[in-house]
């Protein structure tokens, strides 16, 4: 599926020539399976329809899609070299466990070995998350009119937010702290739950319907303020997320700022976005008390 030649590694990293060419193929499978990564991509059907990774690449990927393009063919090959490392000085025999040396060479030192780990770790974090951002890209602009099977549209369909972003998007004590981006696939769902969350509590179900809908490009011809609210929303909602998650012991000030600003969207924008004035779940136009997650009174 994947060209993983010695080739292919050696562009990306100063690797010996004492592998053989074929020795990082046997990684096939991992890179198919390896989170998240696996999340994005049907392979059987991108076998099906181009036989290989670089052909699905080259004849539907960059002419749709061209950012990032570096990203989605360098990242088999990153992962592929992270898989080897652990094994690449180990023999097992039925003798025991081996470490393989050569005359004149000193194996490298465990701090080494863990910083290029580490660097190989951030390399492939970041490769992902370019990947994530250039399918979105695809999907927003292109996807509508050049659909395929082979990616997984509907990972990033779901709810009303297209992305999150990684950093409490204001000015705060801790604007500084992040959540990387392999965190943030492995909290997908719960990003979701938050979503859900604020729809039975604020959005009301007629306007989060919509706004899945606008998400989803369902909705092709949006007005300024529709698409105005739909932007502020998706980033209340991840910063609502991120505070929870990565300051919930000093949040109460900073949440009532973002639900303060959520409910003044509401009222703003109800009918654009189709909020249910009669059920009124936050609030704005009936006088009322509305509990979120932390049980305190906006």
């Amino acid at each position: 599926m994947f060209n993983l030649s010695l080739q292919a590694i050696q562009r990306l990293y100063p690797v010996a020539g004492s592998f053989d060419t074929d020795d990082f193929k046997r990684y096939d499978e991992q890179i198919k399976s390896y989170f998240p990564f696996s999340n994005f991509f049907d392979w059987a059907e991108i076998e099906k329809q181009y036989g290989n990774w670089e052909a699905f690449l080259t004849q539907y990927l960059e002419p749709n899609e061209s950012a990032y393009i570096d990203s989605f063919r360098n990242l088999p090959a990153r992962i592929a070299l992270r898989t080897a490392i652990p094994h690449t000085d180990l023999v097992i025999s039925k003798g025991g466990l081996f470490v393989t040396d050569a005359d004149g060479v000193t194996p490298a030192s465990t701090s080494r070995v863990e910083r290029l780990l580490k660097s190989l770790d951030e390399d492939i974090e970041k490769g992902i998350w370019n990947v994530w951002l250039a399918l979105q890209h695809l999907h927003r602009n292109r996807y509508n009119g050049h659909p395929t099977t082979c990616i997984h549209v509907s990972y990033y369909k779901q709810g009303y937010c297209s992305s999150l972003p990684l950093t409490i998007p204001w000015s705060s004590p801790w604007n500084k702290e992040k959540l990387s981006p392999l965190a943030f696939f492995a909290s997908f769902d719960e990003f979701l739950n938050t979503q859900h969350r604020l729809a039975a509590e604020y959005l009301s179900e007629s306007t989060y319907q919509f706004l899945c809908r606008m998400n989803s490009f369902d909705i092709t011809n949006s007005t300024w303020e529709q698409a105005r609210a739909h932007l502020a929303i998706e980033e209340i909602t991840g910063a609502i997320f991120l505070l929870e998650r990565l300051r919930p012991d000093k949040m109460e000030y900073y949440l009532r700022q973002q639900y303060d600003a959520l409910k003044t969207i509401l009222t703003r924008d109800a009918d654009a976005i189709h909020y249910d004035r009669t059920k009124d779940p936050a609030g704005v136009f009936h006088k009322r008390h509305v509990p979120h997650g932390r049980n305190f009174i906006v």
